[in-house]
């Protein structure tokens, strides 16, 4: 099997850009929405017993992309080839600090046509699973170690942006293999044997590539020997563990004095928790994914729970920036209601 080649690139940008093409009629031409992600140096969830984490292989200012392949499909998702899984390396390096890392779940980011006719679309009940996998980055996956399942229907039915949905794979706790080395998450796509049954999944161009695939031959290529191309795609694994116990005193990490819980949020209801030396002003803002506000307060606090009211926001990803004056974080906060 010869090397792939790509039908479009696409240069990035200082913000986060939707950028995909239309069908083989007129494949010279690209249309981009551009959404605005606020970026942070920091969006781990973490606490002083517990750590909670998202993890993330492009910059929050990087540009997700869906590129086209041969004379129609995808290079991440269904194709003329046939591919089978794509899959994203997450190194053991994307979680240190957390020990005995479980999987609580995966948010994807599926491309799909606002009209609903091209993108991730077709046969409902046709299964789109994502399994986590055991493995290395120089071999690829290996051992499957747990599965959460979905359909196109359960997919296209989430909620999202004009091109962009983000649907939450949740179900069991998935413990990683081997932990001191990395894990893989994949998504099983239709593969391409049965007209308008299509998967499609936002990427990135990274200087590091961590995007494999599974041919129809069922043997794992990573991208640059598939496609040439060094590229990153939109699967944020939520895991859990334990850290390092440190304790907290007049000079405390915000970071670690917080949390926020649950998240995602299933019920319209979550609460930013923790413990300061001393109570002190907290001001909370959420953003979503167009950088719009759509909450400010000012909270005196120094141990217990904040509460944030949650029912009136759609499913989907939002930004908590939270600050006390001297030291600012932000967390990913997902809501599927």
């Amino acid at each position: 099997k010869i090397m792939k080649k790509l039908l479009l690139t696409v240069t990035s940008t200082s913000i986060l850009s939707f950028a995909f093409a239309q069908n083989k009629m007129i494949t010279n031409k690209m249309y981009q929405e551009k959404v605005n992600l606020p970026a942070s140096s920091s969006f781990s969830e973490k606490t002083t017993a517990t750590c909670s984490d998202t993890l993330m292989n492009f910059a929050p200012t990087a540009t997700l992309t869906v590129y086209r392949a041969g004379t129609h499909g995808y290079v991440c998702g269904t194709n003329d080839y046939n591919d089978l899984e794509k899959a994203e390396w997450f190194a053991a390096s994307t979680y240190t600090g957390i020990t005995n890392p479980i999987v609580n779940g995966v948010l994807v980011g599926f491309y799909r046509d606002p009209s609903g006719s091209k993108g991730t679309v077709g046969t409902p009940t046709v299964p789109v699973n994502l399994i986590v996998y055991d493995g290395n980055a120089t071999s690829g996956p290996s051992t499957a170690v747990g599965t959460y399942t979905a359909t196109l229907g359960t997919i296209a039915a989430a909620q999202g942006t004009s091109a962009i949905v983000w649907y939450y794979y949740t179900g069991s706790n998935i413990p990683i293999a081997n932990p001191s080395v990395g894990f893989f998450t994949s998504v099983q796509i239709p593969d391409g044997t049965v007209a308008g049954d299509t998967a499609v999944i936002f990427s990135a161009s990274v200087t590091n590539n961590t995007a494999w695939e599974k041919w129809s031959d069922n043997n794992w290529y990573d991208f640059v020997t598939s496609w040439n191309a060094k590229m990153s795609m939109a699967m944020l694994p939520i895991i859990t563990g334990s850290c390092v116990t440190t304790a907290i005193g007049d000079n405390y990490d915000l970071n670690q004095a917080i949390n926020i819980l649950p998240n995602p949020s299933t019920t319209g209801k979550a609460y930013i928790t923790g413990s300061f030396p001393v109570e002190q002003n907290i001001s909370v803002e959420i953003v979503n994914l167009l950088g719009q506000t759509i909450l400010n307060a000012e909270n005196r606090f120094k141990t217990g729970m904040i509460p944030l009211e949650l029912d009136n926001l759609e499913n989907g990803v939002y930004f908590i920036n939270i600050s006390n004056g001297s030291q600012k974080i932000s967390r990913r906060l997902i809501i599927n209601k």
